[in-house]
């Protein structure tokens, strides 16, 4: 009996060098795809900029505009058209028309790819080199003292009883632009719309259509690359050399094509790159069997747990057996292979580096493979650090076993020796 337990025993721990081995061997083949990951962290990253968000730092500086400086030509439009003290309904629309910016000169972010980035490629953010990114947005001031005597003189001809302004808006022109509306510095000219119908006449009703001078004025600080810089989450994305933007350069290396394929389609691409290269997608050969590596990774944790557990009671069984007086069963012991008992002074070495060091550092290394892989092997990884953590007291009480088997085999031998 006593022979056919230590067998066991050394089977058992046997299999659990064996396991941890194999273990070792497949979590060190796995080749990580560290610069896909890069690059796929890298589109997040972009994906998660919010480029939109430039259209409402362009309003609130045009909001700031209009409040310090247009707002001045409307109080003036309507302080001269009130002395006039025209009869007319509706003449202050004059002066909160000038109120309101007309046109603003800047990049068309909603125009562009920007909408929605994963429709964009990578080639769209390159060509943005070919915009104004560092021009600041441009507004107009209406220049209207030369102005004011034109529509002054129309008001007092035109005006009347039961007459209102209708219809009023001010309008640069109908120029169409695809990513960038700036105009050149200077001067250019604004139409001022209105009619004066009449609630008392059906008929047809006078209506002033004439042109102004406004000047270009640009606002500083608001270039689409000074917004840029106080994004967090563009920074490390691209590059400032000499006013170009270089983007995405840890993306240089990827094939040419890639760069016309839309973001989305890319990152999914990658994702699944990735995902193949990840252990659960790997296959290993056991005794001429191809497993499937996330059938190892589950296997494997549990069945070095379960060796572990048997190892233990294994032990506690052959503890008790050594308590027992008999001559033979201590010669069996002292003449059984198996480091653990045969062994001299450096059996606790052995030991602890059979039954702790390498399946633990089995799992540590396997564990470590799975966390590259990210949220994916995240069950994996459950299982496998749950494992770890049971392991701990009965690898902790096979120690105590076999301490306790050689001090009760040591005091038989002295035992003996006093005897003789």
């Amino acid at each position: 009996m006593l022979e056919d337990a230590l067998k066991n025993t050394r089977n058992i721990h046997r299999l659990i060098l064996t396991i941890s081995f194999i273990t070792i061997v497949f979590s060190m083949s796995i080749d990580f795809p560290k610069g896909k990951k890069q690059q796929l962290d890298t589109l997040a990253k972009l994906s998660a900029v919010p480029f939109l968000d430039y259209n409402e730092f362009v309003k609130e500086k045009i909001a700031a505009f209009e409040l310090s400086t247009l707002q001045t030509v409307a109080e003036k439009v309507n302080a001269r058209l009130e002395e006039e003290g025209y009869i007319l309904f509706n003449t202050h629309h004059i002066g909160e028309a000038f109120a309101k910016n007309t046109y603003t000169g800047k990049l068309l972010i909603e125009e562009l790819f920007f909408t929605d980035i994963n429709n964009a490629t990578i080639n769209n953010f390159k060509a943005l080199n070919g915009l104004s990114i560092n021009s600041n947005i441009q507004v107009l001031v209406p220049k209207v003292d030369a102005f004011l005597e034109e529509l002054t003189n129309y008001l007092g001809e035109n005006a009347g009883v039961g007459r209102r302004v209708d219809g009023l808006y001010i309008t640069y022109g109908e120029e169409s632009f695809d990513a960038e509306s700036f105009l050149s510095n200077g001067e250019v000219y604004l139409t001022l719309y209105f009619e004066l119908p009449s609630t008392a006449s059906v008929g047809g009703h006078p209506v002033f259509n004439a042109q102004f001078p406004a000047r270009v004025k640009t606002l500083p600080n608001t270039s689409f690359s000074h917004w840029l810089e106080n994004i967090p989450e563009a920074q490390g994305l691209y590059t400032d050399t000499d006013g170009q933007l270089i983007w995405l350069s840890s993306l240089e290396n990827l094939p040419s094509g890639f760069n016309e394929e839309k973001i989305g389609l890319l990152k999914k691409q990658l994702e699944n790159d990735i995902k193949t290269s990840s252990p659960e997608e790997q296959k290993i050969s056991v005794l001429g069997a191809n497993v499937p590596g996330v059938l190892f990774i589950f296997a494997a944790p549990l069945l070095l747990l379960s060796l572990t557990y048997y190892l233990m009671n294994s032990t506690f069984h052959l503890r008790k057996l050594s308590l027992n007086d008999e001559i033979e069963n201590n010669k069996m012991f002292q003449s059984f292979s198996w480091p653990p008992l045969s062994l001299g002074n450096t059996w606790k070495f052995e030991a602890l580096i059979s039954l702790v060091l390498l399946p633990y550092l089995a799992l540590c290394i396997l564990i470590f493979q799975l966390a590259r892989f990210g949220f994916s092997s995240f069950s994996s990884s459950a299982v496998v650090l749950t494992a770890m953590l049971i392991m701990l007291l009965p690898t902790k009480l096979i120690l105590d076993n076999l301490i306790s088997i050689r001090s009760s085999l040591q005091k038989e031998d002295e035992h003996n020796l006093t005897e003789a």
